[in-house]
């Protein structure tokens, strides 16, 4: 999450403080729906509904690219820690 945020914050060039309650939004998030639609996908969704809705705001209709810029940044994320996981599972157990 921290990683995503410090890319996201240098990615955007935007002067904007991500805050506290903008992260525990996020955890909330993820804590409340990772049972209902998967820890990955709550993962991504709960970036989204943070940080990502209002990059629309800031850039208008160039807030497209950089939005699905983040998305496939986030998949990446997603999929590494899955490998990563997996090859935890495999190497000591």
């Amino acid at each position: 999450m921290l990683d995503f945020i410090d890319w996201y914050l240098k990615e955007t060039k935007v002067k904007r403080v991500i805050s506290i309650r903008d992260i525990l939004c996020w955890v909330t998030f993820m804590n409340e729906t990772y049972l209902k639609i998967g820890r990955h996908e709550s993962y991504i969704h709960g970036a989204s509904m943070v940080l990502l809705d209002g990059l629309g705001s800031i850039f208008g209709q160039s807030a497209i690219p950089m939005t699905k810029k983040c998305i496939k940044y986030l998949i990446n994320q997603v999929i590494y820690s899955y490998y990563y996981s997996y090859y935890l599972l495999c190497h000591l157990f």
